[in-house]
């Protein structure tokens, strides 16, 4: 028996080299196969991209172009007249309503103050936004023009000039 397994070692030996041979083979082909499918998959991307900047092309060439202007641009006269017409509309409103003077009578007819709740009560119809009350509330404060006192907005008293020297002789 130990023929016999001698010759089976000898055959696994033989098959075990030609294995190896085998081996590096196919990973050397395998390596090209990769290179080149890579390749191959590299060259077709590019292929796709061109193709697709032709069709682009030939897209954009097909269009109706506008001429270059070779001389000034003369205004529409339809854009004028509607911007004149939207100018003259502004002019009007600001005329017919002045938020800030509304509220500056307010604060008039109300000599003890509001509360700025109560201001917008008065107000909601002019306004379009509770916030622009505030902005229009704060202005006059910056100005001094109103004063806010125990969360009251009150009309600042400014003395006329005849009546602060009657004051001022009768103290």
């Amino acid at each position: 028996m130990t023929k016999i397994i001698e010759e089976l070692q000898a055959r696994v030996a033989d098959s075990k080299l030609r294995l190896d041979l085998a081996t590096k083979a196919f990973q050397m082909y395998q390596g090209s196969f990769q290179q080149a499918q890579q390749d191959h998959s590299i060259w077709t991307n590019a292929l796709q991209a061109e193709m697709r900047d032709e069709q682009r092309r030939a897209a954009l060439a097909t269009e109706i172009q506008l001429p270059l202007p070779t001389e000034q641009p003369q205004p529409k006269p339809e854009r004028e007249n509607y911007a004149n017409a939207v100018l003259d509309t502004v002019e009007e409103m600001s005329e017919q309503f002045n938020k800030t003077d509304a509220v500056r009578d307010l604060l008039r007819r109300h000599p003890t103050g509001m509360t700025a709740v109560d201001i917008w009560n008065e107000v909601r119809e002019e306004f379009k936004h509770r916030p622009y009350l505030y902005s229009v509330l704060k202005r006059l404060r910056d100005r001094e023009e109103i004063i806010k006192r125990r969360n009251k907005y009150c009309l600042k008293l400014i003395p006329k000039a005849g009546e602060a020297h009657e004051q001022s002789v009768i103290q």
